[in-house]
């Protein structure tokens, strides 16, 4: 974004992208969140998965 400070329209351009680069970080930080609660449920919070 700085590096297009003074074109106009590589500066939208650039916002754009920031906006799908936050979209990803908060679809990511939702399936790691996801995923820790699978895994809590599925090891009983033991670190053993559960019937072994």
């Amino acid at each position: 974004m700085i590096a297009n400070s003074n074109n106009p329209q590589k500066r939208s351009e650039s916002i754009g992208s920031l906006a799908w680069i936050c979209g990803g970080g908060v679809i990511l930080g939702a399936s790691l969140i996801i995923a820790g609660i699978i895994i809590n449920i599925a090891t009983n919070n033991s670190g053993n998965l559960l019937g072994s």
